[in-house]
């Protein structure tokens, strides 16, 4: 037998064979994605660059709102713009673009994290910008979003508001 004992760790020439296979198994399974649905805030683009005419002729309850500049988005397929009504409430104008993979309901719910109320809901076609950047690319000078694709598409959205507790 071929061993080497040193501080009482015994390693024989099966080890780092077995090491090694581990090694190769862990970099050979692939990782499966989860698709990224967390509510994050800071969407500064307005609902002006989505829908073809004002928020408040989607949504009558908007007609004499200011908007609050509280706006986010929860995935990249569903964004919310806050809105102070005339009696002094704040409500959240949400755009959710309906795909088969997308599930609207779940994502509404995650607006307000304390739970709120869905006031209003319409169907509406709206224009959706898409940013698909690479991690590694070079940059010409003048480039604002280098190494990326930036790309808009029409999609069927659902439109409403949530008024969270």
């Amino acid at each position: 037998m071929n061993k080497l004992t040193v501080r009482k760790l015994t390693i024989n020439w099966q080890t780092p064979f077995v090491l090694s296979l581990l090694v190769l198994t862990a970099a050979c399974t692939p990782i499966e994605r989860q698709p990224r649905i967390e509510r994050t805030m800071g969407v500064s683009a307005g609902p002006e660059n989505v829908f073809s005419q004002a928020v408040g002729e989607i949504v009558p309850q908007l007609a004499n709102a200011t908007a609050t500049g509280t706006n986010g988005r929860v995935g990249s397929e569903m964004v919310f713009w806050g809105y102070k009504l005339q009696n002094s409430s704040d409500v959240n104008l949400f755009a959710c673009a309906m795909l088969d993979d997308v599930d609207c309901d779940d994502r509404i719910a995650k607006i307000c994290p304390a739970g709120g109320q869905e006031q209003a809901r319409v169907y509406e076609p709206g224009t959706v910008r898409h940013i698909n950047c690479r991690p590694i690319g070079v940059a010409a000078p003048g480039d604002l979003l280098p190494n990326c694709e930036d790309y808009e598409r029409s999609y069927d959205l659902m439109v409403g508001l949530m008024q969270c507790q």
